[in-house]
């Protein structure tokens, strides 16, 4: 009996301890999955059966985690075709690789500088399954069938790459972070530099694809996206109309975050950049 016992449970470690795959590849961990999660969004219009796609948005998000917090954020999107959808949702990746989702959807969104959604309209929280996308009847619109589809994916595993004298450059880009602020609304935020200081009304942002005095690896850019971590739980995200880095590479970037160095207006936004990093780092100190 006591040999059937042993027998059983080294038959159980083996579960557990050999690798999933043939090629000996071990099973994703929290860590890998929370690092490569994204999320984009999309929205879709149709008929009052709902069998019947009469209209798409414009526009797809996508949202990427940072791999150390969850991945959060503010979905506020409107338009004519399909009226109003203030989304807060939330992807946790928890230690034994469940993914857990919380969906808000709020009826408003104040025009303040922290964009804070009002008025709960419906509140759900799930453990993802099967690693499917989760659709979302929108209430704020009365007078047609709107849905959004959150569609979670991994990206490609990639380590990020030194670019060394490559310029920083984006064009109206936008600028947020985790804690639902907008930093700047991206009109006319363009720049083009090896070194780029960007100040608003939350503080200054220095950054540059190679290493600088006072400055930290704090982040990656991907694409269109470069994502900004800093200490205190700050996630500091610049979008751009143009793409940062060449499709399917991402690159190692250095930064500091100067909280007091602000605008004095909300969502007034100065870029400044420059060939050396000296005259970022002076622009700064004045």
């Amino acid at each position: 009996m006591n040999r059937m016992i042993r027998l059983a449970t080294l038959a159980l470690t083996a579960t557990f301890t050999c690798p999933l795959f043939a090629d000996g590849r071990p099973p994703l961990t929290a860590d890998e999955i929370r690092s490569r999660l994204e999320v984009s969004g999309e929205v879709f219009i149709l008929d009052a059966s709902g069998k019947k796609l009469v209209g798409v948005g414009a526009t797809k998000n996508t949202w990427r985690g940072s791999g150390k917090a969850p991945l959060e954020s503010n979905w506020g999107n409107s338009s004519n075709e399909y009226g109003k959808i203030f989304l807060h949702h939330v992807w946790t990746v928890n230690p034994d690789g469940t993914i857990g989702v919380l969906i808000e959807e709020y009826a408003r969104q104040e025009e303040d500088e922290k964009r804070t959604m009002k008025d709960l309209l419906k509140k759900s929280e799930i453990t993802l399954e099967s690693f499917a996308p989760i659709t979302w009847k929108v209430l704020n619109n009365k007078e047609k069938n709107v849905f959004v589809r959150l569609t979670p994916s991994l990206r490609d595993k990639t380590e990020p790459v030194e670019l060394g004298d490559l310029p920083v450059a984006g064009r109206n880009v936008i600028v947020s972070d985790n804690k639902g602020y907008l930093w700047s609304d991206g009109d006319g935020s363009s720049f083009d530099g090896l070194y780029v200081g960007i100040s608003t009304h939350r503080g200054t942002v220095a950054l540059s694809y190679k290493p600088f005095a006072g400055a930290a690896a704090v982040g990656e850019a991907t694409d269109d996206q470069i994502v900004l971590v800093f200490p205190g739980d700050l996630k500091v995200k610049l979008r751009s109309d143009t793409s940062f880095v060449p499709n399917k590479v991402a690159a190692k970037v250095y930064g500091m975050y100067v909280p007091d160095k602000k605008t004095h207006h909300p969502h007034s936004t100065q870029i400044f950049t420059s060939n050396t990093a000296d005259k970022i780092l002076d622009r700064i100190r004045d």
